[in-house]
């Protein structure tokens, strides 16, 4: 019998990270290579920058994670992935974001050199385990099936909307999107958790002093923390996840915009 998953309690607090030349890459399961991102957010939530150096068949297994949310949202590259009662193995290509439900089994059946992915987990610190029983593809299709209480969902980044669906799919609990900034307007966070990975682009970021960005950083502003960004070039895209609150707009850019929108 598994043990109950430890969520810490909510403590964000500002963070940046910066993707340099000397940023520390650790070499985890299946020889995939992690650069951890979240180092203050108490282990309520983690997340890592993944890449694989080598294409191919890969020599994942089926396994799960005990937990109450993750997502892999790919920003290079593509993997062929397979899920339990998902169907058949399918691609996901860059663009792509998969909300890998609790303890649905699945497994990595090859990718492409230079595959690179941001994995988004609640808590930081849970349990992977491998299941030796199951053989996947399952060869049964169940799109409704729970697991942990929520639904698999298989964002596809050639959709049009930029919204991942991922707010019904967890109870209301979190979301995630892409958002194109193009103007210079004071963000208030309302929610527990606000994350923001630079995906292409540059701006500059002003919170606790003004911080250039570019493809690779990250920042969390803390609840009820005020920011701005700036200077946006016209290919600046970023990927948001939130912890929700009950009732709260569909973005914290949206959220400002409604506003301006009223004056």
């Amino acid at each position: 019998m598994n043990p109950p998953i430890n969520v810490p309690d909510a403590n964000s607090s500002f963070e940046i990270n910066k993707m340099t030349n000397a940023s520390p890459w650790v070499v985890g399961r299946v020889g995939m290579e992690y650069r951890k991102l979240l180092h203050y957010q108490n282990d309520r939530f983690g997340a890592s920058h993944i890449r694989i150096n080598k294409g191919g068949e890969t020599s994942d297994y089926v396994h799960y994670h005990q937990l109450r949310f993750q997502m892999i949202y790919c920003c290079k590259g593509w993997a062929k992935m397979v899920y339990e009662d998902q169907g058949e193995p399918f691609i996901m290509n860059g663009g792509d974001c998969i909300l890998q439900a609790p303890e649905i089994r699945h497994r990595v059946l090859a990718c492409q050199k230079g595959l690179e992915v941001i994995e988004i987990n609640s808590p930081g610190m849970h349990m992977t385990a491998r299941d030796h029983e199951l053989i996947l593809p399952t060869g049964k299709l169940i799109p409704d099936r729970l697991f942990g209480g929520q639904k698999y969902v298989h964002y596809k980044g050639n959709t049009g909307h930029d919204d991942f669906g991922f707010l019904n799919a967890t109870n209301g609990m979190m979301s995630a999107k892409t958002i194109h900034p193009q103007s210079d307007v004071i963000i208030k966070n309302e929610c527990p958790f606000l994350f923001h990975f630079i995906l292409t682009g540059t701006c500059e970021l002003t919170y606790d002093g003004i911080q250039p960005l570019s493809a690779g950083d990250c920042y969390v502003i803390p609840n009820g923390g005020e920011f701005n960004l700036s200077h946006c070039s016209v290919d600046l895209k970023v990927l948001e996840v939130r912890e929700e609150n009950i009732l709260t707009p569909n973005s914290s850019l949206e959220r400002e915009e409604n506003k301006r929108g009223e004056l």
